[in-house]
């Protein structure tokens, strides 16, 4: 029996050592698979983190560009509203103009626009003006321009009538036809552009 036991521990003794070398051997090999781990898990969050700054300066890239926008949109909207204001100020000035610069404006219109027999309609608060600036053009031009009996309902400026055809002559008028131009001069008066 005791050849028998001394197999047997040679046997355990054998296979102790064998589990021992597979343990070792799993061991190193889950060291390595952490490391390998390890590895690629600080290779995905330094990617991961990499893409998070790409992505963080694309948007704040894209805010700035936003933000620039809006700025630039505001100033625009602000420039255009003063440019309104001054052509709205210019409008409403001919109302106030002295008697002598309001005859002369009347007669200047009449002369570039009438032909000679029109009714001339001026607002209410112009028609003191109105029979002197018809003499004037009458006389000058030979013309046989006539006062309409009806006052117009606007500030200033006139209004021609020939049968079913106006030509309004007054201020917003004016001032709404040639929008584009006076945009123009209102932009280049105030920003110099």
């Amino acid at each position: 029996m005791l050849g028998l036991e001394a197999i047997l521990n040679r046997i355990t003794q054998d296979a102790d050592d064998r589990v021992q070398d597979i343990v070792e051997q799993a061991d190193s090999r889950c060291a390595e698979l952490l490391a390998t781990a390890d590895r690629e898990a600080a290779a995905i969050v330094e990617e991961a983190g990499r893409k998070a700054n790409e992505q963080a300066e694309v948007l704040l890239r894209r805010s700035d560009s936003l933000a620039a926008l809006e700025t630039r949109k505001i100033a625009l909207t602000a420039r255009q509203e003063l440019i309104d204001e001054v052509i709205t100020r210019a409008t409403q000035q001919v109302a106030s103009l002295p008697a002598n610069e309001k005859e002369a404006l009347y007669r200047r219109q009449l002369l570039e626009n009438a032909r000679g027999q029109e009714t001339v309609v001026f607002s209410s608060r112009d028609l003191p003006l109105a029979k002197g600036v018809l003499e004037a053009v009458n006389t000058r031009m030979g013309w046989n321009l006539k006062l309409a009996p009806d006052a117009g309902s606007f500030s200033g400026g006139i209004i021609l009538r020939q049968g079913p055809i106006e030509t309004n002559l007054t201020p917003e008028v004016l001032a709404r036809s040639l929008r584009s131009e006076l945009v123009g001069l209102a932009a280049k008066a105030l920003f110099g552009t």
